[in-house]
């Protein structure tokens, strides 16, 4: 039975929506639509409480906040149609660079916004795979146009993104994981790499990194995953020095485009 919601996403070339279930306020109680919440996804409040137990007294999170502020699809950033897409940076990623476990003003877009002077959306999700970033580029270009400039943080080459009736979901399997299905997801995602990198040939600059190191290796990009020095609330993912050092490379890189 085909999903005519999914169908009609795409006809409309609308963004995949995000399950804002994920969001929790700061009581741990699930939270959904736009708005500016206190924990999610695995950055939850069971998880900053057991944290708090194995950190030094200084630790930054024992007695400070973060939020996270969501539009109406989920995403870190404003309404997509009060952006201006054609003056804005637009960056896709998974959760290094949406910034899981750190303040909305300790992502990597925020700052590489403050670096460059202009916008700089923040695209990426938690979870999400390269089959994803195509879907919302093809999206991107068809309703909006080319932007200033795209960027890709390229997530493993072992995530995929499948349409279900009731929307999407997103698998992840480690990049060490190899069996039948690896034979088919690396060579698939590198393929839609190519078909994003066609979109935006002769279009906008595009520039690409991966904190994955095999991804990396692969498609021949720059790999960050040196510049972990701290950890989000979460402990898992990058800390505030860290995505200030990754924003930093990523400006280095791209002002000769």
């Amino acid at each position: 039975m085909i999903d005519i919601n999914n169908v009609k996403s795409i006809k409309n070339h609308n963004f995949i929506p995000f399950p804002n279930h994920l969001f929790f306020d700061q009581n741990g109680n699930k939270v959904s639509g736009k708005g500016s919440w206190d924990y999610h996804a695995s950055d939850n409040l069971e998880n900053h409480l057991k944290n708090i137990k194995s950190q030094p007294l200084d630790w930054y999170y024992r007695n400070n906040s973060l939020k996270y502020t969501i539009n109406s699809y989920g995403y870190r950033t404003e309404e997509f149609d009060c952006i201006d897409w054609k003056n804005s940076v637009v960056i896709f990623g998974c959760s290094y660079v949406y910034g899981l476990g750190v303040d909305d003003s300790h992502t990597i877009p925020y700052f590489l916004q403050e670096l460059m002077g202009c916008p700089v959306i923040n695209m990426a999700i938690s979870g999400s795979s390269i089959q994803f970033a195509l879907h919302n580029s093809l999206m991107l270009y068809k309703k909006y146009g080319p932007p200033k400039m795209v960027i890709y943080g390229w997530t493993g080459l072992m995530r995929y993104l499948t349409y279900r009736y009731y929307g999407t979901n997103l698998s992840i399997k480690n990049d060490d994981e190899y069996d039948y299905s690896s034979q088919h997801f690396i060579p698939f995602n590198m393929v839609n790499i190519e078909l994003i990198r066609n979109i935006w040939e002769d279009k906008c600059p595009m520039y690409e990194f991966s904190f994955f190191i095999q991804t990396a290796k692969l498609i021949k990009c720059h790999c960050f995953r040196k510049l972990h020095v701290d950890n989000a609330r979460d402990l898992t993912h990058l800390g505030p020095k860290s995505n200030k050092l990754s924003a930093g490379l990523i400006y280095s890189n791209i002002k000769s485009l």
